[in-house]
């Protein structure tokens, strides 16, 4: 099952690309519109969406993981007298029965590990929906597509210069900061960079392949 996500009018635009090409896929897909909220909740994440703003619908989503379990103390749970076998239910934040007592995963497990989070704004004018989605993110990929010397034509055009994308940034206390969607106009983004670092430091340019470390919160 292949699910897709967009803005309304999502299911009639691809519906109509099915009707033109004449073409069956082998696995089912289902669309579904959005327009805000948290459309995915799994396990171990969730995904929230807002309306961007652009001169079309258009959606920015928000990759959220959930907290981790704190740091396990093993030392706590000999005291207690919890069985090894039982040291995984803890962890996973299960409750257990020890020496007939119900021991709960906060007696050993220390303060939750926040999870990373990583927010996609792509067609977008810098907005207020954008900003709370991005609110002290690990990774903000955002719409950078003009030098700010042509900002009355990022307007026009539901866009972003890099230095607008850089101050919502750092507005928003994001940690690391991506410009992408960039005009072709820019073989060389030396340009966009530099606007952008003079405002919020931690930016790089997006490239095809470019590979982002986000590593875990340790424990400290």
């Amino acid at each position: 099952l292949l699910r897709i996500f967009g803005p309304e009018g999502m299911k009639t635009y691809i519906n109509a690309i099915y009707d033109t090409m004449n073409f069956e896929l082998t696995f089912p897909v289902e669309i579904i519109e959005v327009n805000s909220g948290t459309i995915l909740d799994e396990r171990d994440f969730y995904v929230k969406c807002v309306p961007a703003e652009h001169k079309i619908d258009t959606i920015a989503y928000g990759f959220f993981e959930k907290g981790r379990p704190g740091k396990f103390n093993a030392e706590k749970a000999e005291k207690l007298g919890i069985p090894k076998y039982l040291w995984k239910k803890l962890q996973a934040r299960e409750d257990v029965i020890a020496n007939n007592k119900i021991v709960k995963p906060e007696d050993v497990l220390g303060p939750e590990r926040p999870g990373r989070k990583i927010v996609y704004a792509v067609d977008t004018r810098p907005c207020e929906n954008v900003l709370n989605l991005s609110k002290n993110v690990d990774l903000l990929i955002h719409d950078g597509m003009f030098a700010n010397v042509l900002q009355e034509k990022a307007i026009e055009g539901g866009h972003s210069t890099a230095l607008e994308a850089a101050e919502l940034a750092k507005k928003a206390g994001v940690k690391q900061l991506i410009l992408t969607h960039i005009s072709s106009r820019y073989p060389n983004t030396d340009e966009l960079l530099e606007e952008a670092i003079n405002i919020y430091p931690n930016v790089k340019i997006a490239r095809d392949l470019l590979t982002i470390d986000l590593p875990l919160i340790k424990d400290s």
